[in-house]
């Protein structure tokens, strides 16, 4: 948005002002053309936000990296002193309910299927079924979205903020591409990171 100051404004109509006074010394002032006069203040308005509203089928992909010493409460072997893991989650729902270039919503799955960076099975670390909710905002095929678990675990909900682009086709959004790092901050060890991307279709 362009911010015109005031005392710039004021500077150009005071310009204006005195050669037209100048003018009108010597002779009349020739009238503005119609095309003058009716683009003036005429503003460009802006195209109305993409349609994200709805259902949408969420598959997304988590990278974790952890102690190693996690390992053993995962029920895995050691494997070294950094524990790589990969969770994936392929049957969530995105549900999205949108006001202009705002939305707010939930995202909810009932399974997720863990590796370790060796091949090892373990149980993903969060409570399944999972569910979240989540507040955005879209700007051109750009989203940003708030995430939240829903309930928050101990000792506080994790936020996960997530930025986005929308496939558009004929004009009609179909689908949603994400990419987020969470904030494990509030973990009492070190290293604790958790990366996500994920795709939505309907």
């Amino acid at each position: 948005m362009t911010v015109v100051s005031v005392s710039k404004a004021l500077g150009v109509a005071a310009g204006l002002a005195a050669g037209l006074a100048l003018a009108g010394c010597h002779e009349l002032a020739a009238p503005a053309s119609p095309a003058s006069v009716s683009g003036a203040g005429t503003a460009a308005v802006p195209p109305a936000p993409h349609d994200i509203d709805g259902v949408w089928t969420y598959t997304e992909e988590t990278q974790l990296t952890f102690p190693g010493a996690l390992a053993a409460d995962l029920g895995a072997a050691s494997e070294g002193p950094v524990l790589h893991v990969r969770c994936t989650s392929p049957d969530g729902q995105l549900t999205l309910t949108q006001t202009g270039a705002t939305f707010t919503g939930t995202l909810q799955y009932q399974t997720a299927v863990c590796r370790t960076q060796g091949g090892q099975a373990v149980p993903p670390p969060w409570p399944l079924p999972y569910r979240a909710v989540l507040s955005g905002e879209i700007t051109g095929r750009a989203l940003h979205i708030e995430q939240y678990d829903d309930p928050p675990g101990p000792p506080d909900a994790v936020r996960c903020p997530k930025n986005g682009r929308l496939t558009v086709q004929e004009g009609l959004v179909t689908q949603l591409s994400t990419t987020g790092r969470c904030d494990l901050s509030s973990l009492p060890f070190r290293p604790a990171v958790a990366t996500n991307s994920g795709v939505a279709i309907r």
